[in-house]
């Protein structure tokens, strides 16, 4: 049984996965721990209950981000043995944030941004990805939206820094 709260600390926006190695590894998004700035948190536990703080996921900040302190909302899924986790960050000198994603081998990390954004802006509507696999079609979809807007969704295409159809684009909407 649990006792609130889980884990003690801030660690806001969470998102939690089941990996292969049978571990649950929760995700949360940039905080400041002990006056050091943990860009992407990572925690992990066996039965969701004890959780066992891992520290930084993204240990570099994104190469278009790096004056960033705006790195939010993490959401991980595992494809090929590989894990893909999207986030939302502000692109240095913009006033809007973006899509992005990193890859790693491990679910618990290091992480490495794909070396651009997935999608810029505009405003605050490019933040709070989740990826969806539908197991009635077998496709892949990433879903986003915020800013008191729309939820948007594309399908993700075959490179990790690109959508289906070209690295930008309208992509479809759900009013």
């Amino acid at each position: 049984m649990y006792v609130n709260p889980i884990i003690d600390e801030n660690f806001p926006d969470p998102t939690i996965i089941r990996a292969a190695d049978g571990w649950y590894y929760a995700y949360g998004t940039q905080t400041k721990r002990a006056g050091v700035i943990i860009n992407l948190q990572v925690a992990r536990s066996r039965d969701l209950v004890t959780w066992e703080y891992l520290g930084e996921a993204l240990p570099q900040k994104p190469g278009w981000a790096t004056a960033s302190q705006k790195i939010w909302a993490p959401h991980v899924s595992e494809h090929g043995g590989r894990y893909f986790l999207y986030y939302s960050a502000r692109p240095d000198g913009a006033d809007y944030l973006s899509l992005a994603v990193a890859v790693a081998d491990a679910p618990a990390g290091p992480f490495a941004d794909s070396g651009r954004p997935l999608l810029p802006g505009p405003g605050f509507t490019c933040i709070d990805p989740m990826a969806f696999d539908d197991p009635a079609t077998g496709r892949s979809l990433l879903y986003w939206g915020s800013g008191f807007g729309p939820i948007w969704v594309r399908e993700p295409g075959r490179r990790p820094a690109q959508f289906s159809g070209g690295q930008y684009g309208a992509g479809h909407y759900l009013p």
